[in-house]
């Protein structure tokens, strides 16, 4: 199953506020940090975005290459998205 998650990362003594994006499969697709904008209705989405484009760039033959469905769902510190159409995806009922 393909998922992203972001967090919300706190502002330190030398970085401000800023989105985490880390893809579920950590070590193949790097984890990126983008700013947070604090005028935004919907930062983690915009950071989800902005991720997605980075790595189509990065990567033109992966997944993120093409106009993927996503189904996305809130966590305490952000979001998690999962590849709507992954054909690892279980129901959890027996067949």
């Amino acid at each position: 199953m393909t998922t992203i998650t972001t967090k919300y990362l706190g502002p330190t003594n030398t970085r401000g506020s800023r989105i985490k994006v880390i893809h579920g499969h950590t070590g193949y697709f790097p984890s990126k940090s983008y700013s947070y904008d604090h005028g935004s209705n919907a930062p983690h989405i915009i950071a989800f975005k902005q991720y997605c484009a980075d790595m189509a760039k990065l990567y033109p033959d992966s997944f993120f290459a093409d106009k993927q469905e996503w189904v996305i769902g809130d966590t305490p510190c952000g979001i998690v998205a999962v590849l709507a159409n992954d054909t690892h995806i279980t129901t959890g009922k027996e067949e």
